[in-house]
């Protein structure tokens, strides 16, 4: 990467991380001018065709001092970015997808051999609502909550394993109303968790959506939330619940 530099600009560092080596390959360069002034660089990061991540930290009469406390934060944004995009981290990611399939699977293939709770949802929706919790040894594996609405339904299954939840299957139906409910339009989202956080959000036609974005973090506490929530109506005694 080239910068073009005036005489009073200060550069100090360029950050490489190559897809397939997990380091930093720091290049110290200084040039300064002794101006009185401060100014807070700028951080600019470029990628080139082969994945390379180029950061670089460029500020006109800025102390060397300064530069390099911006250019130490730019350090650590791009390794965590590098780390974030390298092949290494994107495997890694696809095998906890895998296996939170796998363990989806596992459980609906065996919902007979767990005990069930079935609850009625009143005050959640226009028309009320139900729930169907199974569980193993009194550990949760799947809750699926059902709402009605005048002219909606929304369908929700969350899966857990070892207390976690794993995976949530979220369905939004819009329909006639009664008293037929002729189904106009169907939306999908699926829900991926690892260790409390949503590492992936499959939107309609499975497109993955954004997760670091306002949208996915509220997204991940309201079904954190919700699932919490689902979880203790299940272990109420049926007539609280009514």
């Amino acid at each position: 990467m080239r910068v073009a530099v005036e005489e009073d600009a200060v550069i100090v560092g360029i950050i490489r991380i190559t897809p397939h080596v997990r380091f930093l390959l720091t290049t110290p360069i200084l040039r300064y001018n002794h101006a009185s002034r401060r100014q807070v660089p700028q951080i600019s990061t470029v990628f080139d065709r082969c994945g390379t991540i180029t950061c670089s930290a460029v500020a006109r009469n800025a102390s060397v001092g300064d530069t390099m406390k911006s250019m130490k934060f730019a350090m650590w944004m791009v390794t965590l970015f590098g780390v974030a995009s390298s092949p290494i981290y994107a495997n890694s990611q696809e095998q906890n997808i895998h296996a939170i399939r796998q363990q989806y699977n596992i459980i609906n293939s065996n919902l007979r051999h767990y005990s069930q709770v079935e609850r009625d949802l009143m005050g959640y929706s226009t028309e009320g609502g139900e729930l169907k919790a199974y569980l193993k040894d009194s550990s949760p594996r799947k809750v699926s909550v059902q709402f009605f609405g005048c002219r909606h339904q929304i369908q929700e299954e969350y899966y857990f394993w070892d207390n976690r939840l794993v995976f949530v299957y979220q369905v939004r139906l819009s329909d006639t109303g009664l008293p037929s409910r002729k189904i106009l339009s169907r939306t999908e989202n699926r829900f991926y968790f690892k260790q409390g956080h949503l590492v992936r959000w499959l939107g309609s036609n499975k497109k993955q959506r954004q997760i670091t974005n306002s949208e996915g973090r509220q997204q991940e506490r309201t079904l954190l939330h919700d699932s919490r929530e689902w979880l203790a109506v299940a272990k109420k005694p049926s007539s609280e619940t009514t």
